[in-house]
């Protein structure tokens, strides 16, 4: 690519990659060679549709998102526990205040929490059963913890070591943070 002066167009684009689905075949490798025993920060590169892919993994950072998701995940479920717990508890005739719980008001007052705590890809609640109904996605929460601790980085520049890509792009995103306020 270049500019209408000619100079080449060089650009350094973070990717969201929990929102594409073939990160996953290009980081499971990665994952198991290289970040699961990692103790510091580990940057490597690869490809991705003819650019350069730059992966930076940062294994304290992964082991934080971990330990937030499961946290979240083992309160949505103390909660389905403790709306089962009383739709069973009126079934069985016990009366309780406030208005009768239904299972579909049950799975409403889920599914708003799972939305609240973003993470509805892998709490999975079953809004058209007629029973209060949810699961956990193995498939998705694998993925998420794929993700956890990445930064991807595509770049089509050629003068910048790996290192050196995302040196540059952590300190653009220094100077942006700093106009935020």
């Amino acid at each position: 690519m270049t500019l209408p002066s000619g100079m080449p167009l060089e650009f350094v684009l973070a990717v969201p990659g929990r929102r594409y689905g073939d990160f996953k075949e290009i980081l499971e490798p990665l994952q198991q060679g290289l970040f699961d025993d990692a103790t510091d920060e580990v940057i490597t590169e690869t490809k991705w549709q003819d650019l350069r892919l730059v992966v930076a993994h940062d294994p304290k950072q992964a082991a934080e998102q971990h330990e937030t998701r499961d946290k979240k995940i083992a309160a949505l479920e103390k909660e389905a526990e403790r709306l089962a717990g009383k739709l069973d508890r009126q079934d069985d005739g016990a009366k309780s205040r406030g208005r009768k719980l239904s299972d579909g008001g049950a799975s409403a007052k889920l599914y708003k929490k799972v939305c609240e705590e973003k993470l509805a890809k892998i709490v999975k609640v079953d809004m058209k059963s007629p029973l209060f109904y949810y699961n956990l996605d193995p498939v998705a929460l694998q993925q998420a913890r794929l993700m956890d601790g990445k930064l991807l980085l595509v770049t089509n520049t050629t003068d910048l070591s790996s290192k050196g890509v995302v040196a540059w792009y952590k300190s653009l995103a220094d100077i942006e943070r700093g106009f935020c306020f």
